[in-house]
């Protein structure tokens, strides 16, 4: 509990600090009201864009947030004995985000971040990461960008299945309120023909990747085509690295001032997703070693797609809503299912029943299944099927902020529950809380997250 003092200290001192002022913001979606909140920070009024007066434009946030946790038990962690969960944690983040404009109208962008975890539990960690670094050059109708990038090349909210090159979104934080994803080494070409855009990406982790024979090079290819109303995106990505060709296709198409339609698509034949060996026949009472994780269906002559529709409409008095479908075929069937929570239920009650010695680590073989399936677990694409539906709303003048989300895995009918609120106490300082909620069945996917819930309350600081 002593370590908790530093960082809820830190807390209380920031909350004495006379206001700050922003010097970057993002634009707000124009069908959905802004919202001064860590997930989307507020835009200041007299601020101009890296092409302004300016050269050199930057944002930083400081947040500090305490999280109380409800824990549960769950298949995967009985009694709380296989992984550590802190009920009380702290943490203190700091993002950044700078945007510098050369002569002859090169630019600069960069986005770090860095962390201090303190919990009642677990061991105190930090973390640093550069999220962004790249630079980028125009040259006529074309323009050049070199580094690290996080790529937007589609208009799902909760779910981007065509995003072959983008960070995978995690659906019960859409709008990546810690600045968590991060972006990709690539060369990047554009193309401006008119209202159009031609891409070519070529992705590669070289740099950071010291194993030759794991190394991943991708090259991608996608067309932005305006149609009167209608927004097309049709991209390729050849996946050098393992012989696996994707295609995706998104659209958006927007009525009125109120109303959008979006959706995307992305194909592959074969999947290069990592599966539990759990899932095959007659795997289920017995333990694995290290081979617990395979690409089973890397060579399936089949499709296996992916697709996410939805709507995003605003009520007459400001209420915004957005309702997503989520299908894909990467998702584990029901009986693929059953069998990997049989498996754990046996890795489970061995585990408990003590007969097995410590194999790795001063952990026996029973527990080793245990955190295997458990890493797994806590990866995206478990099922098949979700609805994700979201309603937020403004007021105070976009002082009062408020969400309320759900992500519902519909092949088990299991839940988790999001609400925030967010309040801009100063100029540049906002509070803020987030719940969260988690019901289930004992094998659904929600019902094995091993909390009843969690509760955070932070304050953020811009500068």
């Amino acid at each position: 509990m002593r370590r908790l003092f530093p960082c809820i200290l830190t807390s209380m001192l920031l909350m004495t600090l006379g206001p700050v002022e922003a010097l970057a913001g993002q634009e707000p979606n124009p069908l959905e009201p802004p919202t001064p909140t860590p997930d989307a920070p507020v835009a200041d009024a007299g601020e101009t864009s890296v092409l302004g007066e300016d050269w050199l434009r930057h944002r930083v946030d400081l947040l500090n947030e305490v999280m109380l946790v409800g824990k549960t038990d769950s298949m995967f962690n009985p009694g709380g004995k296989v992984w550590a969960q802190d009920s009380l944690r702290n943490t203190l983040r700091l993002n950044a985000e700078f945007a510098a404009r050369l002569p002859k109208d090169f630019s600069v962008k960069a986005q770090v971040s860095s962390a201090l975890n303190v919990g009642n539990e677990t061991e105190t960690a930090r973390s640093f990461a550069l999220r962004e670094l790249y630079l980028t050059a125009p040259l006529g109708d074309f323009e050049l960008s070199i580094g690290r990038k996080v790529l937007k090349w589609t208009n799902g909210y909760a779910f981007n299945p065509a995003g072959l090159l983008e960070p995978r979104r995690v659906p019960s934080d859409p709008q990546d309120r810690l600045r968590l994803l991060e972006g990709l080494d690539m060369a990047q070409l554009d193309y401006f023909v008119g209202d159009h855009v031609i891409s070519a990406v070529f992705s590669s982790d070289m740099l950071t990747n010291s194993d030759k024979t794991r190394r991943r090079y991708d090259l991608a290819l996608r067309a932005n085509v305006l149609v009167t109303e209608w927004n097309l995106d049709l991209a390729v990505v050849a996946m050098a690295s393992n012989i696996k060709h994707t295609g995706a296709l998104t659209f958006n198409y927007v009525l009125g001032d109120a109303l959008e339609i979006h959706g995307e698509v992305s194909g592959m034949q074969g999947s290069v997703a990592q599966y539990p060996r759990s899932i095959l026949p007659d795997k289920q009472e017995g333990l694995f070693g290290s081979t617990y994780l395979n690409q089973l269906k890397l060579d399936e002559p089949r499709l296996f797609l992916r697709y996410v529709v939805g709507v995003n409409y605003t009520l007459p008095w400001g209420t915004n809503l957005i309702g997503e479908f989520y299908h894909t075929d990467q998702g584990l069937s029901v009986l693929e299912w059953d069998r990997y929570m049989s498996q754990t239920d046996y890795s489970r009650r061995a585990y408990l029943s003590g007969d097995y010695l410590p194999v790795f680590d001063g952990r026996s073989l029973p527990e080793v299944n245990l955190l295997q399936s458990l890493s797994w677990f806590a990866g995206q694409d478990l099922r098949k099927n979700y609805l994700f539906v979201r309603a937020a709303q403004s007021l105070m003048a976009e002082r009062l902020n408020g969400q309320v989300l759900a992500l519902i895995g519909l092949d088990d009918f299991s839940v988790a529950y999001v609400g925030e609120v967010s309040y801009l106490i100063r100029r540049r300082t906002t509070v803020y809380a987030r719940a969260s909620m988690f019901s289930g069945s004992r094998t659904s996917q929600y019902g094995n997250v091993g909390q009843r819930g969690s509760l955070i309350t932070g304050v953020m600081f811009s500068f």
